[in-house]
C-alpha cells in the first residue's frame, strides 16, 4: 500500500501541473481578447466623442449664421409694416377724422351690457374702417380716444391685460410702443400702439394694430439647423417667453442675452449645446486617442496569437554578419589560390624521382 501510494503521488502532481499550465494558457488567450475588447470601446468611445465636439462646432457655426440673419429679416419685415402703418395715420383723411371726433366730443367707445366688451363708434370706427381699407394686411384696428376712458373702465380680464398694456404705454410715452407678439388660441399676431399726434402737438387718439406673426414663428422654427438650438424670444432679457425655437430639440437660451431685434421687444438666444461631450473639445487629440486604441487592439491581438517573443523576434531586424567584407583584390587572390597549389603539385610531381624496375 505504501508502494502505491508513492506511485500515485507524482502522478497527481503532473496532472495538477497538466491542469496549471492549460489554465495558464487559457488565461494567456483571455487577457489579450480582453485587452484587445476594452481597447476596442475605447477608440469607439474616443471617435464618437470627437464626431460630437466637430457636430457641436459646426452647429455653433451655423447658429451664430442663422441668429444674426434671423435678426435682420424680422426686424426688416416689421419695420416695412410699422411705416405702412405710420403713413397711413399722417394722411389728410385720417387726421381729419380724427380732429373732427375730438372737436365734436364724440365717444371713442363704448361698453356693451353684460359682456364687458369695448366696441369703437362713431368717428373713431370710421378712421377704423378707414385703416383697415388702406392696411387691408393688418387683422386687426382699433382706435381709442386719447384718455382711454373706454379701457380704463373695461373688464380687463375680458378686454385682455396686454392689449391695456400697450394702449397705456403708448399714452404715457406719447410714442409709438415696441411691437410684440400676442398669443392666440391657434395663432399669434404681432400687435402696437401708436398716439396720432395733431398739428398742435396734442394727441387726437391711440390706434393700436394687429397683423399677423405666425408665418415669421413658423419661418423661424423651420429654419435647418443641426447641433445647436436658437430660440425666438420675448422680453428684456431675463425669463423671456419662448415664441418658437429651431435646432436641437433640447437646451436653453436662458443663460444667453440674446440678440435684440430693433423695434420689438424680439430678441434670438442661442441655447448651450447639450451634447454628451465629456472629454477635450479638441477633435485632434480625440483622434489621435482613437488611433491609439486601435493599434493597441491589434497589437493586443498579434500578442495573443503568436506569443510575445516570437512577435518581438519577427519585429527585431535580423543582425548583419559579423564577418569583415572581403576587398576585391583579396577576392582575386582567394580565387587564384587553387590554381597556384594545382600549379606547385604539378611541379613536384615532375621533380619526383622515377622508381626503377628491378
Amino acid at each position: 500500500m505504501t508502494i502505491g501510494n508513492s506511485d500515485a503521488a507524482p502522478e497527481k502532481r503532473k496532472l495538477r501541473f497538466a491542469a496549471i499550465g492549460r489554465l495558464h494558457a487559457n488565461w494567456r488567450m483571455l487577457a489579450g481578447i480582453g485587452v484587445a475588447t476594452v481597447l476596442l470601446m475605447l477608440a469607439v468611445f474616443f471617435a464618437w466623442q470627437a464626431w460630437l465636439v466637430m457636430q457641436a462646432e459646426s452647429g455653433d457655426a451655423q447658429a451664430r449664421r442663422l441668429r444674426e440673419s434671423g435678426v435682420v429679416s424680422i426686424a426688416t419685415q416689421i419695420a416695412q409694416t410699422r411705416t405702412q402703418v405710420e403713413q397711413a395715420l399722417t394722411e389728410a383723411s385720417v387726421q381729419q377724422a380724427l380732429t373732427s371726433a375730438v372737436v365734436n366730443g364724440e365717444k371713442p367707445a363704448t361698453e356693451s351690457p353684460g359682456d364687458g366688451s369695448v366696441k369703437p363708434i362713431d368717428a373713431y370706427g370710421q378712421v377704423a374702417t378707414l385703416l383697415k381699407q388702406t392696411l387691408p394686411q393688418l387683422s386687426s384696428i382699433e382706435v381709442y380716444d386719447a384718455t382711454l376712458r373706454a379701457v380704463l373702465s373695461a373688464d380687463l380680464r375680458k378686454f385682455g391685460y396686454a392689449r391695456a398694456a400697450v394702449l397705456t404705454r403708448a399714452q404715457s410715452s406719447r410714442k409709438a410702443t415696441p411691437v410684440q407678439v400676442r398669443r392666440h388660441e391657434t395663432d399669434a399676431t404681432f400687435m402696437q400702439a401708436w398716439p396720432v399726434v395733431g398739428a398742435d402737438q396734442s394727441v387726437l387718439a391711440i390706434v393700436l394694430v394687429q397683423w399677423p406673426a405666425q408665418p415669421v414663428l413658423d419661418a423661424f422654427a423651420a429654419q435647418p439647423l443641426s447641433g445647436a438650438r436658437l430660440e425666438l424670444r420675448q422680453g428684456d432679457g431675463r425669463d423671456d417667453e419662448v415664441l418658437a425655437w429651431a435646432g436641437s430639440d433640447h437646451g436653453s437660451s436662458a443663460d444667453d442675452p440674446g440678440l435684440p431685434i430693433a423695434g420689438t421687444r424680439l430678441r434670438i438666444g442661442k441655447a448651450d449645446s447639450m451634447s454628451l461631450i465629456m472629454l477635450s473639445s479638441e477633435p485632434s487629440l480625440l483622434i489621435g486617442s482613437a488611433l491609439l486604441c486601435l493599434l493597441g487592439a491589434a497589437l493586443a491581438l498579434i500578442l495573443r496569437k503568436f506569443g510575445l517573443q516570437q512577435a518581438l523576434a519577427a519585429l527585431r531586424p535580423k543582425s548583419r554578419s559579423s564577418e569583415p567584407e572581403l576587398t576585391l583584390a583579396e577576392t582575386m587572390k582567394r580565387e587564384s589560390a587553387p590554381i597556384e597549389e594545382e600549379k606547385v603539385a604539378a611541379v613536384a610531381a615532375k621533380a619526383r624521382p622515377l622508381k626503377r624496375e628491378v
